[in-house]
């Protein structure tokens, strides 16, 4: 699946990139794990599968990573 991703500026990328950031900062572990677990799936490969989700009207690509027990 292909994700057209529009043509930015720089001013409009940071503006972007800042929203996003405050968007998830502000969400709670498990409104995190509800977003992702929300997130259309993209792909799946060697590490993880792949997703796209919308946070403050950006698309954003999530990689899912198992953890082992240690990683835990």
């Amino acid at each position: 699946m292909a994700v057209k991703v529009p043509d930015m500026s720089r001013p409009a990328r940071l503006r972007a990139h800042s929203a996003v950031s405050t968007s998830l900062a502000l969400c709670s572990d498990s409104a995190l794990r509800e977003l992702v677990d929300a997130a259309v799936p993209i792909g799946s490969g060697i590490g993880g599968t792949a997703a796209l989700m919308d946070v403050a009207g950006t698309p954003v690509f999530v990689k899912r990573v198992p953890l082992t027990d240690l990683e835990r």
